[in-house]
């Protein structure tokens, strides 16, 4: 593929999950590389205590973080950066428990030559609230950018210019990624999502989360499902006012 690079995101113990993408990516033919994510579960806590210290006081957001969210958080900002300094345009990362669908090494060639290197794919095909925006590729093949996109990561392609701004954006761990996606009115980097889902959770059949080790007390849980609904609402909100 011309002007773009294939990332995997993988834990070195999730062993059957880069079995499984290596299976995918070897069956496509294409060129990919192996990230070793950062284990959560192995963070020392001269790392984690200064960051919960930090949140705790500014309280930027609704719940404090999982060690494994601390993780995922590092493992994208060492993507972010490997995708800011690569010749390469555009690189797509995937995580290690997503189905993939053959046309999407296909299509992605055709998508890439309607967006810029500060622009960001969304594979999923997860729609998001207020579609200001649509590009028909070819034939059934469209894309649209939503004021706030739909959470997730798990199949993203990312310009150069648009991995800067989220270096620039995010250099500390405030929320977990997913989140810092939907911050349109903070990181300021158009979102396209495509109209049919390319990637596909499967990780009910890899085990499940690798995230989601131990979860909060019930208190911290009644409060986090409390505070959500508000804010996404200020997420959305924020959002289209910076249209």
């Amino acid at each position: 593929m011309h002007d773009i690079k294939i990332y995997f995101i993988n834990l070195d113990r999730s062993t059957e999950r880069r079995k499984f993408m290596e299976e995918q990516l070897d069956k496509f033919g294409i060129s990919y590389i192996r990230i070793p994510a950062v284990d959560g579960q192995m963070l020392d806590a001269l790392i984690t205590k200064p960051i919960y210290a930090r949140l705790q006081e500014k309280n930027e957001h609704y719940t404090l973080p999982k060690a494994g969210e601390i993780g995922i958080y590092l493992t994208y900002m060492d993507v972010w950066r490997k995708i800011a300094d690569q010749e390469e345009k555009f690189a797509l990362i995937l995580e290690d428990d997503v189905l993939i669908d053959e046309k999407l090494f296909e299509d992605i060639n055709l998508i890439c030559q309607n967006v810029s290197s500060s622009e960001i794919v969304d594979f999923s095909g997860k729609k998001g609230f207020w579609a200001s925006e649509k590009k028909s590729i070819i034939d059934k093949l469209s894309i649209t950018h939503y004021s706030t996109c739909g959470l997730g990561f798990m199949g993203t392609m990312i310009g150069k210019i648009a991995a800067q701004k989220l270096i620039d954006t995010f250099p500390a761990y405030t929320m977990p990624v997913d989140n810092m996606k939907q911050l349109a009115y903070k990181h300021k980097i158009p979102i396209w999502t495509t109209n049919r889902a390319y990637v596909k959770h499967h990780s009910e059949n890899l085990g499940g989360s690798t995230i989601q080790i131990k979860d909060h007390d019930l208190k911290t849980k009644l409060r986090r499902e409390f505070l959500r609904p508000f804010y996404r609402t200020k997420t959305i909100i924020m959002n289209l006012l910076c249209f």
